[in-house]
């Protein structure tokens, strides 16, 4: 599951893992305890004995091996205090900061640890995936013929030196972080107590309580939100707090470059949006390729939109110019267009992925435990890929095979989110064409006394 240093991985890759757990758990009622482990100073700790041992095990050949010794030998540092250096220092530990095989190393060196501390855990309420990875996305049924599907056993969510374990019960989780954390103390590492957090997300008719998971005699601190990966991920495993921190995010982006930017005369209206794009929108919309979203929700994103083009273009409140105008003028779409086709392009790239990949086994699988409630779900990631696949018309029984092919599935969505634009558009024309006929109708009426005619 490890995401970091590695190609075509990024941290998507796992928040949309945790909040597809998240979601599947809340859909089959199933509690889901969350350890997030923060370690000290995982990279200067590492120890280069247990380094060189691991490599050998693993049948580094000799000659490489003693090349990447010698790298890291005779290291040595000193403290700068404004103009002074201090004492030249060895350095011991750790892997080379700024060198190209840091990231390697150190991912080679914390899969063993993990394959040390995990080696024997294979828990009843630990948390296993069924799926299948054939047929329909959108046919829950296919999941029930037991012969043709696979189980997936999900403990650990990884991205460089960021993990997430994660289990059914407080006893499982328990038992998950009392490994991890002996096996990070054979390997040399150190996990900080003060920043090791543990989130509990109840299942539907469960009451929420604060799990008692301790390392040693220290009982974590137990939490009902925590910012994964730059991400919040909260126990009702609900999305509002994540807006509001993404909106206040790009608002504070957008308000540093005021004068900078978007009040410079000397910039053209072309250069102010393209730098909108690049910081603002991307501070916005970071991670949600995962959202599911409702229309209210939608609707404060739109709000904030357009309150930063108004700005940009220096449209007052009483030039009376409409929303669709204003983005005609600033040369750009909505967020709900935006939204739909980055969705689109994640959900194609996802089904491009290697068949052992968790994003992959996640979106196409469900819990292996757990039962579902009478009666329509929470909206759930799956109804808004075919929401989206409905409002750009494709068909959603065939739209994994159009995104085998990644240029093709490129300029489908690409098509598709433009003429979804063009359509919402028309559509916010007609609709407000429509109340003023009615209002102007309204106003010629006359209305005779009901008593005197």
């Amino acid at each position: 599951s490890q995401c970091g240093f590695r190609a075509n991985r990024s941290t998507t890759d796992m928040v949309f893992v945790l909040r597809q757990l998240q979601e599947k758990c809340r859909e089959q009622n199933r509690g889901l305890y969350i350890t997030f482990v923060d370690l000290t100073k995982a990279f200067d700790t590492v120890s280069r004995q247990g380094m060189w041992q691991i490599l050998e095990r693993l049948g580094c050949p000799p000659k490489f091996l003693n090349m990447i010794i010698q790298f890291h030998e005779d290291q040595k540092g000193q403290v700068r205090l404004n103009t002074d250096l201090s004492v030249p220092f060895p350095i011991l530990n750790g892997v080379k900061q700024g060198c190209v095989l840091a990231p390697t190393l150190f991912t080679i060196f914390f899969s063993m640890m993990l394959k040390q501390a995990l080696q024997d855990f294979d828990d009843d309420d630990a948390v296993y995936i069924r799926y299948r990875l054939d047929g329909s996305l959108f046919n829950l049924r296919r999941l029930q013929a037991h012969t043709k599907t696979l189980d997936q056993l999900i403990r650990e969510l990884l991205f460089a030196d960021d993990a997430a374990l994660l289990a059914h019960t407080e006893r499982a989780l328990q038992r998950i972080t009392s490994c991890f954390t002996d096996a990070a103390q054979l390997f040399g590492l150190e996990v900080s107590l003060k920043k090791t957090v543990v989130l509990h997300q109840p299942a539907s008719k469960e009451d929420h309580h604060s799990p008692h998971i301790t390392i040693g005699e220290i009982e974590l601190k137990s939490v009902h939100q925590f910012t994964y990966l730059g991400c919040i991920i909260t126990s009702d495993a609900k999305i509002d707090k994540e807006l509001d921190n993404r909106l206040a995010k790009a608002n504070s982006a957008f308000g540093r470059l005021y004068k900078r930017v978007w009040y410079n005369k000397q910039l053209k209206q072309s250069t102010r949006i393209s730098v909108y794009r690049a910081i603002v929108l991307t501070t916005l919309l970071y991670g949600s390729e995962s959202w599911v979203l409702y229309r209210s929700q939608l609707r404060l994103l739109e709000r904030f939109h357009q309150r930063c083009l108004r700005t940009i273009l220096g449209i007052h409140w009483s030039d009376y110019v409409t929303n669709v105008e204003v983005l005609e003028q600033a040369e750009t779409v909505s967020i709900e267009a935006l939204l739909l086709r980055t969705q689109l392009r994640w959900a194609g790239h996802v089904s491009r992925m290697e068949d052992y990949r968790l994003p992959k086994i996640i979106l196409y699988g469900e819990l292996a435990t757990g039962h579902r409630d009478r009666g329509a779900p929470k909206k759930r990631y799956k109804d808004c890929l075919k929401k989206s696949l409905n409002a750009c018309h494709i068909d959603h029984r065939q739209w994994s095979s159009i995104a085998a092919d990644r240029a093709t599935w490129s300029s489908t969505i690409q098509r598709a989110a433009t003429f979804f634009e063009e359509s919402r558009r028309i559509s916010l024309k007609d609709k407000r064409l429509r109340k003023k006929n009615n209002d102007a109708a309204t106003q010629n009426q006359t209305f005779p006394c009901t008593h005197c005619g």
